[in-house]
């Protein structure tokens, strides 16, 4: 298909104002399906083949111009273009089929060739005022796929091929000049009437002569002395050109996850192949210029900014999903085809800008190039591939390519100028290229040949900017930058393992300490407050540390290591041991008061009396059992101070030992 667009808007011979505006916009869809769709039952079929091919080609073209004392010259270019080529195998119910069966050969293919070129141009001529500005804005999107979502099986070889090639391009050019581009001769009339002023005159003396072969008496009113290049000389003339290029082109050819594929059930050329082809080429070109000639330049004003933004995004992916696949061998490419001899994807953003004669000159220049390529040939994680048929044919080939060039170049100059001159230029380019052959994590291999697994790329950058300036005051600014990332690999990752073991394995990069004496908890005795004792099933304390002759008191200058706490006495059995221990006032429970009547005392509930002569037994509380120390841990594992309260607040060294306070309460711990 062919879409095409062309605005020409010219305005010539203007006296006083001048307009020539141009706007030219292209939009092309393409949608080329080959499909075998969702739930599509297929049976006795002996070659299958779907075949999905597509071409467009858009071209979008804005002229414009104007001339005058005031000229004023809009053109502006826009082409989208979208294109969807697909080749696909929809999926099938297991209901329906388990699988679709094909007696030879299937061949599934999705190819799309495309371009997109887009022009905006304008010429402004004038001789005060004059401002042209261009605008073309490229937006190209390509999308080929070919791939499968059942279970195929197939008694010969298998194919799926997506292929596209494409090219995108904007160009936008602005020009603005003063007065003809013949100069008239030294000495004659005209000399001081050049340029526009010329040609101002000659289109009145047109008018008057027009006017009397019409019988008019009123000629048109003389316009000697006077200058079209305004009053007191001063010229102001801009150019801007923007060109913007926007790419996107996919290249797919793929196996979904979780099927069955057979190949080569009768015949020994049972081949696999996902093969994936893309070749994409992005520009943007921009150029702006203004010159001044003849009277009035020396002061007059001319500036021309120049900036064009090329992106483009390019994907060529091969990819086995997470299947089983039995065959008599596997290939998975993704390449870069041919194109006219052209196998790299080219992506080129240029910028141009200059002003002269002026005496006061600007010339800007920003060009930006942002060149994205990704290709890969992978067989995801856990697939199954089962090799059969003869022992030379039984191969694994996995490939990757991906060829790149970014270009950019930006320049500005100013010449000619009296007073103030500026130029600068800013160039910056940015490339990244993935190219990966993968097989990836737990994938199953069995009964292979060989295994080759390549990733090709290359990656070539030229960043170029330049600049000048001329004037009594003159700046020239220029920069260039260049980033490049490029990665290239080829990958075997660990061999398949069943599921529990590689569960079981310990993850990288982990650190694991063991302990093989838990620390030691001090009891609540040693920590110098009384506690309740602990219920039948709470877990037994830990023992206190081992006893020790003395401890050295130390002090902060010299600062010795502590030794081990003393262990305490044994605890004797006395009646005091016996006793309850009444809880931390905070955790007593307030009883709710009662009323006293005159029923309790005749309540069958109420103690009984005391009779004459002897008092009646107390009830008796149950024995609470006796607490004992376990035995110390060994010294190794003994802490200090862990094992004891911690230092008053405010002591100046905490490895001095107890204070005072501490000895006095673990000393009533131990009586208690």
């Amino acid at each position: 298909m062919t879409n095409s667009a062309k605005a020409t808007g010219k305005q010539s011979g203007g006296g006083s104002i001048g307009v020539g505006a141009s706007i030219a916009i292209n939009v092309g869809e393409t949608d080329t399906d080959a499909l075998l769709g969702v739930d599509a039952t297929l049976s006795g079929a002996n070659d299958v083949t779907l075949e999905a091919t597509s071409r467009n080609d858009m071209t979008t073209t804005a002229e414009g111009g104007s001339a005058g004392e005031t000229a004023v010259t809009p053109v502006i270019a826009v082409t989208v273009s979208s294109n969807e080529t697909i080749a696909k195998l929809g999926s099938l119910d297991p209901l329906i089929a388990a699988t679709t069966t094909v007696g030879d050969d299937l061949d599934v293919k999705a190819r799309h060739i495309g371009s997109v070129e887009t022009k905006a141009e304008g010429d402004t001529e004038s001789g005060d005022t004059g401002v042209g500005i261009s605008l073309a804005l490229s937006i190209g999107s390509d999308f080929a796929e070919a791939s499968t979502a059942r279970n195929l099986s197939a008694g010969g070889l298998v194919a799926f091929n997506g292929r596209s090639v494409s090219s995108t391009s904007s160009n936008a050019k602005a020009s603005v000049a003063g007065g003809d581009d013949e100069e008239p001769a030294e000495g004659s009339p005209d000399a001081t009437e050049g340029g526009v002023n010329k040609q101002v005159k000659d289109n009145r003396n047109a008018a008057n002569s027009k006017a009397s072969a019409n019988g008019s008496d009123s000629p048109a009113q003389s316009t000697d002395g006077a200058s079209a290049e305004g009053e007191g000389g001063s010229k102001v003339q801009v150019a801007g050109a923007v060109a913007i290029t926007i790419q996107s082109s996919t290249a797919r050819a793929k196996i979904d996850d979780g099927l069955v594929i057979v190949a080569g059930t009768s015949s020994t050329d049972g081949v696999l192949t996902l093969k994936s082809e893309n070749n994409a080429g992005a520009e943007a070109i921009a150029d702006a210029s203004t010159t001044m000639e003849g009277e009035g330049a020396d002061g007059g004003t001319g500036v021309g900014v120049a900036v064009s933004v090329n992106v483009a995004n390019v994907v060529n992916e091969a990819i086995l999903g997470d299947s089983t696949v039995t065959a008599d061998g596997v290939v998975v490419q993704a390449l870069v085809p041919a194109d006219g001899g052209d196998q790299v994807h080219g992506f080129k953003a240029e910028a141009t800008s200059g002003a002269s004669g002026a005496g006061t000159g600007v010339a800007g220049a920003l060009a930006i190039n942002v060149g994205i390529s990704r290709s890969q040939a992978k067989i995801a994680d856990n697939a199954t591939l089962t090799l059969t048929g003869t022992v030379a044919d039984r191969d694994v080939s996995l490939s990757a390519e991906n060829f790149v060039s970014n270009t950019v170049k930006a320049g500005a100059k100013q010449e000619g100028g009296s007073d103030i001159g500026v130029g600068a230029s800013i160039a910056v380019n940015v490339g990244e290229t993935d190219t990966d052959a993968v097989v990836g994590s737990n994938v199953l291999i069995s009964g292979a040949n060989d295994l080759t697994m390549v990733a090709s790329s290359k990656s070539a950058m030229a960043t170029e900017a330049e600049g000048g300036s001329a004037g009594d005051t003159a700046i020239t600014a220029v920069v260039a930058v260049s980033v490049a990332d490029n990665d290239t690999r080829a990958e075997l990752w660990r061999a398949a393992r069943s599921r529990s073991a590689a569960a079981s394995m310990p993850t990288h990069r982990t650190k694991a300490r063991s302990s093989p004496t838990p620390r030691a908890t001090p009891s609540p005795a040693t920590r110098g407050w009384a506690s309740r004792s602990p219920s039948p099933s709470a877990p037994t304390p830990p023992s206190p540390p081992p006893a020790a002759t003395s401890r050295p008191r130390a002090t902060c200058s010299s600062a010795p290591a502590p030794s081990p706490p003393t262990a305490p006495p044994p605890v004797r059995a006395s009646p005091a041991a016996n006793r309850k221990k009444s809880p931390p006032r905070a955790n007593r429970r307030r009883k709710p008061p009662t009323r006293r009547s005159a029923s309790r005392k005749t309540s069958p509930t109420a103690a009984p009396a005391r009779t004459a002569g002897r008092p009646t037994a107390a009830p008796t509380r149950p024995t609470p059992p006796a607490r004992t120390r376990p035995a110390a841990p060994s010294a190794s594992r003994a802490r200090w101070p862990s094992q004891w309260p911690l230092p008053p607040r405010g002591r100046p060294c905490p490895n001095s030992g107890p204070s005072s306070r501490t000895a006095t309460m673990m000393a009533r711990a131990r009586s208690s």
